[in-house]
């Protein structure tokens, strides 16, 4: 093949008798295009999960041998804030099982004052001490009042953890989801969750009166209500919700008690 590139449309110099563009020249043209202008698989980004005080999202679970459970019951109960704390006593009042719940204000500049739940302790006599939280941060500090204790009441066993990411890349079975369900549905059932969600939605339909709300423009629903027009789109989005379908229970928003606080008239 001659060293000098003929023309496009001019016989290909290999002897094929097909012009050049169709033939070697499609080859050097292909050769020639560089790599970046092929489509290539762009990984996705991965957003980072943190809790309330700003520590990477970790589920860890620690075990604990506990050699005196009224020890460490009494030590659980100095913590401060003071932990939730069911205990479980046999017919000789011997302590047989406890499980507690610590909560504190949360660490973060950013995040709200009211208390967060850091870990959950549970007890059970002749098994281990199980301390769940949602953070290493979170599990060390629970593991920093433990060694409080003397050595001979309670020993430290090793941690379990697993990241956010790791989780959710687990397969779930249809079994496990029809499982979970059937513990949402029981838990919400509980009179002491029910009227803790109810207060939750009451709060926070009373807050959304004062929000800056995207579906109104950007604007505050007890300032839009000041207008005729502004009444109307407040009115218009209420009946949109009240429309929706809600989930069973409690948790959804309070639309009459919406109504009441920004003197409009009740709904149909």
């Amino acid at each position: 093949m001659s060293d000098l590139t003929p023309g496009r449309n001019e016989p290909c110099p290999c002897g094929s008798g097909r012009k050049f563009k169709r033939c070697c020249g499609a080859i050097r043209a292909k050769e020639a295009s560089p790599a970046l202008l092929r489509p290539r698989a762009v990984p996705r980004e991965i957003p980072t999960i943190v809790n309330n005080d700003g520590d990477l999202l970790v589920q860890t679970r620690s075990l604990y041998e506990v050699a005196d459970p009224v020890s460490l019951l009494v030590e659980v109960e100095s913590w401060r804030p003071k932990p939730q704390i069911e205990r479980e006593r046999g017919p000789d009042r011997r302590l047989e099982a406890l499980e507690a719940h610590y909560q504190r204000k949360p660490r973060a500049g950013r995040a709200a004052g009211e208390r967060v739940l850091v870990a959950r302790l549970e007890w059970r006599r002749g098994e281990h001490l199980i301390v769940e939280t949602n953070s290493s941060e979170r599990d060390l500090e629970i593991r920093e009042k433990l060694a409080l204790l003397p050595p001979s009441d309670i020993r430290f066993l090793r941690t379990e953890g697993n990241s956010m990411y790791e989780l959710l890349s687990q397969p779930v079975s249809e079994e496990e989801l029809r499982r979970a369900g059937e513990e949402q549905e029981e838990f919400s059932r509980r009179p002491e969750v029910s009227a803790k969600l109810s207060e939750i939605m009451r709060d926070y339909s009373r807050r959304w009166c004062d929000e800056v709300i995207p579906a109104l423009g950007n604007r505050r629903p007890r300032t839009l209500v000041k207008t005729e027009a502004g009444r109307a789109k407040v009115l218009a989005l209420l009946e949109d919700f009240e429309r929706t379908p809600a989930p069973p229970g409690p948790g959804g928003m309070d639309c009459a008690l919406i109504r009441r606080e920004l003197g409009l008239p009740p709904g149909r």
